[in-house]
């Protein structure tokens, strides 16, 4: 253990004494590190916007969208259960008239409910029509919202029961029944149903059936369309397997240019410091406690470009404009942490085996002028 202590000791001071060469391979390390975090952050992001827009037996259902200034309660023969939700970019004033997507849900929404600070919304409150209301964490910040807040939407307040911090709601989410009463009449709404079959046999019948429903139950609806939750699912999976070997592939091949540039980067390092280990050894190291320290070394420089690419990220993103399309949470956290160390760690294992050959007589050999 003192050997060990010792080793560190002097790791430690030696990285101290030569600040601006490890400065450089900080900065080496940090560049080849950074790609493979996007593509990491960007595959979650896309993971989750698959998991916001898939539901349980979404195989076994019809989408019917279409545009009203009405809000009818759809009834369809022999459908198991029926969500309708509605859409609509309102302008606010207040807030520099800026337009806020607002979406009405009922009771039997399908869809996975977002990550919330605070609390979502009760049964009661969905088919009630409650004047209560989930706010995008991020319009939130920006206009110093809070839970327990009033937000007006048309000179009627809504109490803010939670703060959605995942960025696929990016609006604001109210009772289908309270957007009713919020948009009356006059207002062009996109309606959705969602509509779940018995048995999946029963989503050609239910297909026909909206098709004439919707219609006959209001006058004012202009259908967009219809589509099979079959083949939306099938597309999202698709989509996910497709986004994930893309952004994979260009992981891949950014680590391998990666461990190529610092494979060179550490050779050059242990061939410069090859006097340093002789003497090292001729003092009675062994070759395990150059390997050590070369690992501690390594390990060090990895975990500090691999921190600074982690607090750097975000604020890269907005920079460059696709912070929207990326999240950093603690899987993506663990996931690059683990393959950089191990990815660097490699490196450093593949470049010990370079320096086993060599006799002491030869490490501490110098050279001429």
């Amino acid at each position: 253990m003192n050997r060990i202590n010792y080793q560190f000791r002097q790791m430690l001071f030696k990285i101290r004494y030569r600040k601006k060469e490890y400065f450089m391979y900080m900065a080496s390390f940090y560049l080849g590190l950074l790609l493979p975090a996007f593509c990491l952050a960007n595959i979650r992001s896309t993971d989750q916007v698959i998991y916001f827009t898939t539901f349980e037996n979404m195989e076994n259902s019809v989408q019917i969208d279409w545009f009203s200034d009405n809000f009818p309660d759809v009834q369809i023969e022999g459908a198991e259960s029926i969500s309708v939700s509605g859409y609509y970019e309102e302008d606010f004033a207040g807030w520099g008239h800026q337009y806020v997507p607002i979406k009405g849900i009922d009771e039997r929404y399908m869809y996975p409910f977002p990550k919330v600070k605070g609390r979502i919304f009760e049964d009661h409150e969905l088919r009630e029509g409650e004047k209560v209301c989930l706010l995008s964490s991020q319009y939130a910040k920006k206009h110093s919202y809070k839970e327990g807040d009033l937000l007006s939407i048309r000179n009627v307040d809504f109490k803010i029961i939670g703060l959605m911090e995942d960025k696929i709601y990016p609006g604001i989410l109210i009772p289908y029944a309270a957007m009713k009463e919020v948009y009356r009449s006059g207002n062009r709404i996109q309606l959705t149903a969602m509509i779940l079959a018995e048995d999946k046999g029963d989503k050609e019948s239910i297909i026909a059936k909206a098709a004439e429903a919707i219609p006959e139950q209001d006058e004012n609806a202009e259908i967009i369309g219809i589509t099979d939750g079959e083949e939306l699912y099938r597309l999202s999976q698709e989509t996910r397997l497709r986004w994930r070997f893309m952004r994979g592939a260009v992981a891949a091949v950014s680590i391998a240019f990666f461990l190529l540039n610092e494979g060179i980067v550490l050779m050059e390092k242990v061939k410069k410091e090859q006097p340093i280990i002789g003497v090292h050894m001729a003092v009675g190291a062994t070759k395990q406690d150059v390997q050590r320290s070369l690992l501690f070394e390594v390990l060090i420089i990895t975990l500090l470009s691999a921190s600074l690419v982690l607090i750097t990220i975000l604020p890269l993103a907005k920079l460059f404009g696709v912070d929207r399309i990326m999240i950093i949470d603690t899987a993506v956290i663990a996931e690059f942490l683990a393959a950089a160390v191990s990815a660097c760690e490699l490196l450093a294992y593949v470049t010990i085996r370079k320096i086993k050959p060599k006799q002491i007589a030869e490490l501490i050999k110098t050279r001429d002028g």
